[in-house]
């Protein structure tokens, strides 16, 4: 369920968004996985996030009768104790959903037609910056896979399903 096939247009199709790292202390790869991580939840569903030739415009999801979506994640927070030979880390990341209206239009926020969701998690690891980087990492992913699932994946079912 990745790309439609060739010259096809997806009925219901996702854009996935950048991640955008408000902590400062996400590590580089973040965005990348963050990405795989909603793309994955996104077409577990059946729903598109490839569109033939790239992202469409208004005038192809409008000529296509397609409806589209944003998703984007954002880290809202990273905070880092270290105590002793252990660091506790703490995370929240925020995932937002819109109405998108191609390349050329945006997104959209209307009520009852966007959402945010967010999620947090507390993990310990060990002190050395290896063992931090890693448990940084482990916590944004696993918000991440925990809200795509119970949250955004579940809205846009909603979102898409009322509009057909």
């Amino acid at each position: 369920a990745t790309a439609p096939a060739a010259g096809a247009r997806p009925e219901v199709f996702v854009q996935i968004d950048g991640t955008t790292d408000q902590s400062k202390l996400a590590p580089a790869d973040t965005g990348e996985r963050l990405g795989r991580i909603l793309r994955g939840g996104v077409e577990r569903t059946g729903y598109a996030t490839a569109w033939p030739g790239g992202a469409p415009t208004h005038a192809e999801l409008s000529s296509s009768r397609s409806r589209a979506f944003i998703v984007a994640s954002t880290v809202k927070q990273v905070d880092v104790q270290k105590r002793n030979r252990q660091a506790q880390i703490s995370c929240k990341v925020e995932i937002r959903v819109a109405p998108w209206s191609g390349t050329d239009g945006g997104e959209t926020w209307e009520a009852n037609k966007a959402a945010s969701a967010s999620g947090s998690a507390k993990a310990t690891t060990g002190a050395s910056e290896r063992e931090i980087a890693l448990g940084v990492r482990d916590c944004i992913e696993a918000v991440a896979e925990d809200v795509t699932s119970r949250q955004v994946v579940p809205f846009l079912k909603r979102l898409a399903s009322a509009g057909s």
